[in-house]
């Protein structure tokens, strides 16, 4: 199979990259995560030490992400540029429903873009926030504002953000047909909020 031949490559270039961590218990737990447009998982090993310190081996495994992906992370969608995306706190693009931008940085993705920057620098450091910033459809097009939503959490030693964006207009409109301000941006907020425990409860 295709799939294992791959899940035993990466397990097998991963332990050797953490061995020495591992065995010298300063890292006994580690969760590298591959990302790509076509595959996205984490491996997790488990140093197997005794009571005494003694390092005795390690437990290694692969786990699918996109499974979990598909179900808690692609529906959270607003309107055509409002999406929920996945990183780590490397910067390293998990999901996007822009494929060609999985794997891929965003500390280089948005280095021409400071407000991002920021923001991309706050989701290691904060558990959960809000803000917004200034995008454009298109160079030269029309300045529009984005409200960003995101919650974070430690799998492993590898810290992940699932954050959610949508263009104030977009939700505006939301408003303006609902006229139920405070719940709409409510539901909002709450299908980031279900969505992320349920995605990592799930890797739990």
């Amino acid at each position: 199979d295709a799939h294992n031949a791959i899940y035993r490559r990466y397990l097998s270039t991963w332990y050797e990259q953490y061995q020495n961590e591992m065995e010298s218990n300063a890292t006994p737990y580690v969760t590298p995560i591959h990302a790509s447009a076509t595959a996205q998982f984490v491996g997790v090993f488990r140093a197997i030490v005794t009571p005494e310190g003694v390092h005795q081996g390690v437990v290694g495994a692969i786990i699918d992400l996109q499974p979990i992906i598909q179900q808690f992370v692609v529906p959270v969608r607003s309107g055509q540029y409002g999406a929920a995306w996945l990183q780590d706190f490397d910067g390293q693009v998990i999901f996007d429903h822009e494929k060609e931008i999985i794997g891929e940085n965003v500390f280089d993705l948005h280095a021409n873009y400071p407000e991002l920057l920021i923001l991309d620098r706050r989701y290691p450091t904060e558990i959960s926030g809000t803000d917004e910033y200034s995008f454009t459809v298109q160079r030269g097009g029309e300045i529009n504002r984005k409200i960003v939503a995101w919650n974070t959490v430690m799998l492993g030693n590898r810290g992940v953000t699932l954050a959610l964006s949508a263009p104030d207009t977009e939700i505006s409109a939301l408003l303006r047909s609902s006229r139920q301000a405070s719940l709409i941006l409510g539901i909002i907020l709450i299908i980031l909020l279900v969505g992320s425990a349920g995605f990592f409860y799930y890797i739990q």
